[in-house]
């Protein structure tokens, strides 16, 4: 790579510094102030260019796929998935070329003062690909495993949904917020069984305690058992 005098203390000049100090094996467009090299991440293989544009007041970065939606048949619906995937990211986004199939990823950043830092560059740079490699996975389960766009950008995004669904659950902790009702009472079984309803004194059982009373005494005058009598007739 050539240097020129006048490369130096611009945006370009940055990124020529970055490139060199991370051990990239780029190719530098001075007319265009770009550089251009491919980035080897964790599942497949990018076409990264990173450019000076607009009077030196915006870095850009392409990050282009390994694989082109080629076959009109699917073009359609490989545009769907950029178009879902797109939906609600916050930095950067999808573009896909409906003449050819071509996919990458794309994010500018405004420069203030014509000065770059060289670790804006790189969260950056990380940025495009951990995004890239999330929705990559998608494209290849709508192209090649028959899912749906819809179904394919909400595997991608799996790990995102479960988390938005561990932050929407309270905790057991968490204070009840106002309007509230309150929790269901618990339908675990008690440790020990319940304790039949019943006294708990012999107070409750009149004369338990007391002792037997007498029969009460034949009246004067009175005659005996039937018995008695039928025995005296015989």
């Amino acid at each position: 790579m050539e240097s020129s005098s006048s490369d130096y203390g611009t945006p370009f000049r940055s990124l020529l510094d970055h490139c060199e100090q991370n051990n990239l094996r780029f190719r530098a467009d001075h007319d265009h102030k770009s550089v251009h090299f491919s980035m080897c991440w964790n599942i497949a293989v990018y076409g990264c260019t990173m450019r000076i544009s607009h009077e030196d007041e915006v870095m850009q970065i392409f990050l282009h796929f390994p694989v082109m939606a080629k076959d009109p048949a699917i073009r359609p619906a490989a545009a769907e998935l950029v178009a879902r995937a797109n939906h609600g990211l916050t930095i950067g986004h999808l573009d896909i070329d409906m003449d050819d199939g071509e996919i990458h990823y794309h994010v500018g950043h405004v420069l203030a003062g014509n000065e770059l830092e060289d670790a804006v560059i790189g969260n950056l740079l990380l940025t495009a690909l951990t995004t890239s490699e999330r929705y990559f996975v998608a494209l290849m389960r709508l192209m090649f495993g028959g899912n749906t766009p819809g179904d394919a950008i909400y595997l991608a995004e799996l790990d995102s949904h479960v988390a938005q669904l561990e932050d929407a659950t309270p905790s057991a902790n968490a204070a009840p917020s106002v309007g509230t009702l309150p929790p269901a009472p618990s339908k675990k079984r008690r440790s020990t069984p319940r304790r039949k309803a019943g006294p708990k004194s012999t107070d409750d059982f009149p004369g338990f305690l007391d002792a037997p009373q007498q029969p009460p005494a034949a009246n004067e005058g009175e005659p005996q058992s039937r018995k008695k009598d039928d025995t005296q007739d015989q």
